[in-house]
């Protein structure tokens, strides 16, 4: 089979919310592994200084392990300065696989944000992006998944997440939803713009706004490695077949359910139980329905709307990447003097 024909998002098809669960247990494919795709990406992130095996770099820069047996929820960071980010409008095209890598990248890029730690490469303290008023409306998912996806080769739809984090790290970092006078209107969300580019490139004068805010690096990881990732505040992009129910009870755990070709961002895990549990993002807007609210077990912290808990079992075989080193927006130097930091 052609890659042409395993995509199978007609150029033009568009869904609507309430059809997106059945669309994809029907057959349609978001995203697909495409093992050249693998190693151009572990190519570029071996250029870059990084290695794309998480088990090593989670062991050389010491953080292997960490969160074990603790409830990590980094996704509070992106919450609590954009609470309303996510779960963003609903995916209209076979575009979930930039719409994870975007939720990852946000995640990443706002708890480095947080940790106060200079930039790596600047020396700089950073801040976060600071979106219109208009952006931080319900429905605003802060950061453009669409800038990224019209590199994806085609004018149909769906995608391989090796193919995008390479993009990532090297044409179209962190895009910030808002309105590009003589470019594009990104403000909110839209499959229509997301279908604009796709066999043709973006022109060089937009790729000259999208690589600014690169990521440097990415890096692989398993469903055993991931919790020291999380816990250092690492989003993560998942793909893989595995579909869930669309409705959760008061563990707030998804059971496994159908089979869906799609692509998630892992942002938070539960290690207090027998079995790890962790915290997926989906891109269907308001999809899922909670029996008995949004609050984690033991907590008051509620978890962002289309999101649910998945067991480790169930999702042990699919592949994450995580993304590090966002080359940020600085700081005034009117906020580095002590007491504003």
């Amino acid at each position: 089979m052609s890659r042409s024909e395993e995509y199978n998002w007609a150029p033009g098809f568009e869904v609507q919310e309430d059809d997106l669960a059945d669309q994809y247990e029907g057959g349609l494919v978001g995203c697909l592994h495409e093992p050249e795709e693998d190693e151009h990406l572990d190519e570029v992130i071996r250029d870059g200084g990084g290695d794309p095996n998480g088990g090593d770099v989670s062991t050389s820069y010491g953080f292997y392990g960490m969160g074990d047996g603790e409830l990590i929820l980094p996704y509070l960071h992106v919450t609590k300065s954009y609470p309303n980010c996510w779960p963003g409008k609903a995916q209209t095209v076979g575009d979930c696989v930039s719409q994870a890598t975007r939720s990852a990248c946000l995640l990443s890029l706002v708890c480095e944000v947080e940790s106060r730690t200079p930039d790596s490469v600047t020396g700089k303290l950073e801040q976060l992006p600071d979106p219109p008023p208009s952006e931080r409306a319900i429905g605003s998912t802060v950061l453009s998944s669409e800038s990224a996806y019209w590199w994806r080769g085609r004018s149909g739809h769906g995608w391989s997440s090796a193919a995008a984090a390479r993009i990532i790290l090297t044409k179209s970092g962190a895009v910030v939803r808002r309105n590009y006078p003589g470019h594009f209107d990104l403000t909110e969300y839209s499959g229509k713009m997301a279908s604009r580019y796709g066999a043709e490139q973006p022109p060089g004068s937009w790729v000259e706004i999208s690589n600014n805010h690169l990521f440097r690096t990415a890096t692989r990881c398993s469903v055993d490695e991931m919790p020291a990732f999380l816990a250092k505040g690492f989003g993560v992009s998942s793909d893989g077949s595995e579909g869930f129910a669309r409705s959760v009870g008061a563990d707030l755990v998804a059971r496994r359910s159908g089979s869906w070709r799609h692509a998630l961002a892992i942002i938070g895990c539960d290690l207090r139980g027998p079995e790890p549990l962790f915290l997926i993002q989906n891109s269907w807007g308001n999809y899922l329905k909670y029996e008995a609210g949004r609050t984690i077990p033991g907590t008051s912290y509620q978890i962002p709307r289309g999101s649910f808990f998945a067991r480790a079992s169930d999702i042990k075989n699919r592949r994450n990447i995580t993304f590090s080193g966002a080359n940020g927006w600085q700081r005034n130097s009117i906020d580095l003097t002590p007491g504003f930091v």
